[in-house]
């Protein structure tokens, strides 16, 4: 069963590069009916790391690549103190299908009340040959010769 032209399982990724190696990496997720939307500032070096590792065959199941982004020191790890996005990728079971793991979050000013705080978490399961043609798109993004990089589900049955 493939989830390719369904929009309630995707995953989309689009760069606003700074001219000082940095920029800004939006992050539109949906799947089983849940849906997020948020950004956060990278470096675009890191990126392309991260962009490269998920070409990677097999994955490792216990060293998954990983980006995260926001702001503030958290001092017990190495993420920050609010973080508005997280993607990480790994293996699910033994058929060769995918988790990608995605945490989407506002980010909460001293001023705003609780209420105005959003936040989704979700997996997408998707398959080996679709992430490595993601990760070609997302370097194409990176580069800035494509405006957004999309990787859609794919459930092994």
């Amino acid at each position: 069963m493939t989830d390719e032209d369904n929009p309630s399982e995707l995953l989309t990724l689009s760069y606003q590069a700074d001219a000082d190696g940095t920029g800004k990496l939006k992050v539109m997720a949906a799947s089983h009916g849940f849906a997020g939307v948020s950004s956060a500032w990278f470096d675009t070096a890191s990126l392309q790391v991260f962009a490269r590792s998920l070409s990677t065959y097999p994955l490792a199941d216990d060293d998954h690549p990983c980006v995260h982004g926001g702001f503030g020191a958290n001092p017990r790890t190495d993420s920050p103190a609010q973080e508005h996005v997280r993607i990480e990728v790994g293996p699910v079971g033994l058929k060769g299908q995918i988790g990608i793991w995605v945490h989407l979050s506002t980010e909460v000013w001293p001023e705003a009340r609780s209420e105005q705080f959003y936040e989704v978490r979700l997996e997408l399961l998707t398959t080996y040959e679709r992430l490595r043609v993601f990760s070609i798109h997302l370097l194409r993004v990176l580069d800035g010769d494509l405006s957004e990089a999309i990787i859609g589900g794919e459930f092994m049955i």
